[in-house]
């Protein structure tokens, strides 16, 4: 066991706990453990939930930055956390989406609209706000800016109405997020990580521009734009940017989406995808078929051995 590993001992009944004390007593539970893919993870809630805001239609972009003070910071055009009262307990909804596992920030239709999509992208704000050691939230709603702090889970600034908006009917979220060290180890996100999992995302949900800036280093990464409106057909040109290709990707949709381009090379790479968050942030599986040795490409074409049983 490491020197620095803190050892809990908790008897309470973990049924009177709070979500909040349970994530963070349990970190290994909710997130896989406290290393660099630990705080990945952590990550890829936030984004999730600007996902949710943009994924049925309310906007069309997210941008993802890394500051020097190891904090990352989130931003959505999105309709907005609910900044409306919880008929049953008063609270913004808000409140109860950053302090609740699981609770969906919304309110009225939109929550029906909303949750349909909700367990493919995260679990909730819960568990950024519990391993936070200072996670700020800034909502963009009904005509003004609003804001919240949170501290370890613990609320320091209630919903407060700071400014007015020079344009009334912008919305959004904005939430940055500084990890608590005496949850996590000393770690930091990856750059290269992102830079994948965020152009990944781009060529899956066609519909969203992608932003992400690093500005964690002197030479600080310009900024850089993920938007691939033709989504996977896309994907397969960035696939084959250096191969010699035989014809332009054809796209055959049915049940599912297939995307082909043959290549003058040997060999066959299949990818498939699924529309999920993965603990790796991956959204694509790999397979490899070799053309056999001795064919040439010549016979390649004339007699393939990429047949109908390839496709199935």
């Amino acid at each position: 066991m490491d020197a620095n590993t803190q050892v809990v001992d908790d008897h309470r009944d973990p049924s009177t706990m709070s979500s909040i004390e349970l994530i963070r007593l349990f970190t290994g539970m909710y997130i896989g453990g406290t290393d660099q893919r630990a705080l990945h993870n952590v990550v890829w809630c936030l984004i999730g939930h600007a996902l949710q805001e943009s994924a049925h239609g309310a906007g069309h972009q997210i941008s993802v930055t890394l500051d020097p003070d190891h904090s990352v910071r989130i931003s959505d055009d999105g309709l907005g956390l609910s900044i409306a009262p919880d008929p049953s307990t008063g609270q913004p909804w808000v409140e109860r989406a950053l302090t609740m596992y699981w609770a969906w920030g919304k309110a009225s239709e939109y929550t029906t609209l909303a949750s349909r999509r909700r367990p493919m992208f995260y679990p909730g704000l819960a568990v950024p706000v519990a391993l936070a050691e200072q996670l700020s939230v800034e909502i963009k709603q009904q005509g003004a800016v609003w804001n919240m702090v949170y501290a370890k889970g613990e609320c320091q600034t209630k919903l407060t109405r700071s400014r007015e908006l020079v344009d009334p009917t912008e919305t959004g979220t904005t939430i940055t997020f500084q990890p608590d060290y005496s949850v996590f180890q000393a770690v930091d996100i990856d750059h290269d990580y992102m830079f994948r999992s965020l152009r990944e995302l781009a060529f899956l949900m066609n519909e969203f521009t992608v932003i992400f800036e690093d500005n964690r280093s002197a030479a600080a990464h310009p900024s850089t734009v993920f938007h691939f409106p033709d989504g996977t057909v896309d994907f397969v040109r960035h696939l084959n940017r250096h191969a010699q290709v035989l014809h332009e990707p054809l796209s055959i949709r049915k049940t599912g989406l297939v995307v082909l381009e043959m290549g003058a090379n040997a060999e066959l790479e299949i990818y498939s995808t699924r529309h999920q968050v993965t603990l790796l942030g991956r959204t694509h599986l790999l397979s490899r078929r070799r053309q056999p040795d001795g064919a040439s490409n010549t016979a390649h074409l004339e007699a393939p051995f990429f047949r109908g049983r390839d496709l199935r």
